[in-house]
């Protein structure tokens, strides 16, 4: 049991804080802090029970480990406290919204907010000065975070970046006093890495390699270190753009970008092996006539090509067969001559319509073309006769935007004599491909059977 003495005023417990090393340093460090809040405690006549010390945490925040322990430790009704003291008010909260939440809620408990420079909550005055000092350590901690994310705009703007990465070391520029990358002893390591890889080998013989020589990269570590953009030299600005960097390249941007390339190539490659088997044309696109279920290819042994049904595995057939059965279903479509003429009559009435829209588009276009031109021209002539230089700049900035406009409208100009020309070849495809379309299937590479599919049946196939 503790002797409570003559003046006895309460149990009471300090909380203290620091967000930053170098508070630690200064007059506000939690040693100095706690010392003061000591020596009111002893003077109110309180037992201090239990110190808080809430070191490197924002007080932007009420959720901070030490801050939820003291709450805790109030709410105990064993623990009898009177009160929290604390240094400053901004040391408990820089927020208001938060300030107000602990004091609301410590009030409930029975429990005293006391301040070293003799503040009392209690009173009205109290409270508004209270609620002044946690809004202006608020606006100062907005400040900061505003401040801060300046810099950091700053310095990507500028190519400076500095987070440590395999192959640089961050450190600080003695010239400008700011941090940014430098090589390590690791950057052999990295231009090896990028060098066998252009030379064809894959990520896991690299990995192999590069664990031989002592270096153990995990698979998701390596497929990330081998993107990153600042091994050329390059990073990222504010905006999300490629930039050059300040920092010194370990491999040339022609070497980067040419892995990039062949890496692109293999996740292609892969995918074109799993999802569009060169055999398997049929794929996605054939469904089962006993249930319309859509078939599913795979290789009997590894060597025999089947489709079976997904909702009845026992309807099961050969490949072969089924291309057949397509093969002489594209032949059935092949149309009488007498059919293709009508069908040429009536694509012809079709493309006349949409040409006469071409062409009423073409004048219209055109008339809006020779408007702005018009406003160019009485731009430059303006811009002629005047000599100050903000009218000049404006009117240069302006006749650009003119030209713009212009030439997206010329952009949309469709040269009409070339797309009656372009009819009758079309026409001509068109009536070789209705009367070869088995052969041309049949012949095809995967991209153009798919696309002969598409244009024959586009919900696909009933075997």
């Amino acid at each position: 049991m503790l002797n409570v003495t003559t003046g006895f005023s309460g149990y009471v417990v300090i909380y203290v804080r620091v967000s930053t090393a170098e508070q630690a340093k200064g007059g506000e460090s939690l040693d100095n802090q706690e010392r003061k809040c000591k020596e009111f405690a002893e003077k109110s006549g309180y037992i201090v029970i239990r110190v808080f010390r809430e070191e490197g945490e924002s007080g932007g925040t009420a959720d901070r480990t030490q801050l939820k322990e003291l709450l805790k430790f109030c709410h105990d009704k064993n623990n009898n406290v009177s009160a929290v003291i604390c240094y400053k008010v901004d040391r408990l909260s820089r927020n208001v919204g938060d300030f107000a939440y602990l004091s609301r809620h410590l009030r409930k408990e029975g429990v005293r907010i006391l301040f070293t420079n003799g503040m009392n909550v209690d009173n009205a005055l109290g409270k508004f000065i209270l609620n002044l000092e946690a809004a202006i350590g608020e606006l100062e901690l907005g400040m900061i975070t505003e401040r801060i994310n300046n810099g950091v705009r700053a310095a990507k703007n500028s190519g400076r970046y500095y987070h440590k990465k395999f192959g640089y070391d961050v450190r600080t520029n003695n010239l400008t006093g700011k941090k940014q990358l430098y090589l390590n002893a690791d950057t052999p390591t990295v231009k090896k890495i990028f060098e066998l890889l252009d030379d064809n080998y894959n990520q896991t013989q690299v990995r192999e390699l590069m664990k031989k020589d002592g270096v153990d990269i995990p698979p998701q570590t390596f497929e990330k270190l081998i993107k990153r953009i600042q091994y050329c030299g390059l990073t990222l600005n504010a905006e999300g753009q490629q930039i050059k960097g300040i920092h010194e390249p370990i491999v040339s941007e022609e070497l980067f970008w040419s892995v990039q390339r062949k890496l692109n190539g293999r996740e292609r490659d892969n995918k074109i092996r799993v999802d569009d088997h060169p055999i398997f044309t049929l794929r996605r696109y054939i469904y089962c006539h006993a249930n319309n279920h859509k078939m599913t290819p795979s290789l009997a042994k590894g060597r025999f090509p089947y489709y079976h049904c997904q909702g009845n595995k026992r309807c099961r057939y050969r490949k072969q067969d089924v291309d057949a059965a397509y093969l002489n279903y594209l032949r059935t479509l092949k149309p009488k001559e007498e059919h293709l003429e009508m069908f040429r009559q009536m694509s012809m009435d079709i493309y006349e319509q949409k040409t006469t829209n071409i062409t009423e588009q073409n004048k219209r276009l055109k008339a809006e073309i020779l408007e702005l031109e018009k406003q160019q021209l009485g731009t430059l002539l303006l811009m002629r006769d005047k000599e100050d230089i903000t009218i000049k700049k404006l009117g240069e900035k302006e006749v650009d935007i003119l030209e713009a406009q212009i030439q997206e409208k010329k952009a949309c100009l469709m040269d009409e004599e070339k797309i009656n020309k372009i009819t009758e070849d079309c026409w001509d495809f068109v009536k070789f491909f209705m009367n070869n379309v088995d052969a041309i299937w049949e012949t095809g590479n995967l991209e153009i059977k798919k696309d002969v599919q598409s244009l024959i049946s586009p919900k696909g196939f009933v075997f």
